[in-house]
């Protein structure tokens, strides 16, 4: 009886995209998955994309500012539409899905080969928040790195 039981936790914990996410939450925001895609066939120095949701839970909006790594040589805010962007605002009690599809991380000059499945080091800078230090996951997807615009 309880073998039938676990054996279907197991296989829908498997189908569940909610299982492989990962979280990071601060006092006023939640950042949802941060993720990229995999990396196998590039070579260093290469430029890769960032994506995430990110919640803000507190009662003012923030706006993320910018991002870094110690695997960038620098990371910008690129809108998929308009190119660069100096900023996104996060309203209170709102989320803010950042994707090739709308604005993303766009890492330039990525310098290290990381497996997939494993995590490497970003801090997102926020106007109110401040740093906040986040791990992004090498998902095995392969992601077509959008054209710049500017």
């Amino acid at each position: 009886m309880i073998r039938p039981v676990l054996l279907a936790l197991f296989a829908l914990l498997a189908v569940t995209p909610a299982a492989n996410a990962h979280r990071i939450k601060t006092k006023t925001l939640q950042i949802d998955h941060p993720w990229t895609g995999d990396m196998a066939e590039a070579k260093p120095p290469f430029d890769i994309v960032v994506q995430m949701v990110i919640r803000n839970t507190g009662k003012a909006a923030d706006v993320l500012t910018g991002a870094s790594s110690p695997h960038a040589e620098r990371i910008e805010l690129v809108h998929a539409a308009t190119g660069s962007q100096k900023a996104v605002e996060i309203k209170a009690g709102a989320r803010v899905e950042l994707s090739t599809k709308s604005v993303y991380l766009r890492v330039f000059g990525f310098n290290k080969l990381i497996d997939t499945y494993d995590y490497f080091p970003m801090t997102l800078n926020f106007k109110r928040a401040g740093a906040v230090k986040i791990e992004v996951m090498v998902e095995d997807v392969a992601i077509d790195l959008p054209k710049l615009i500017n």
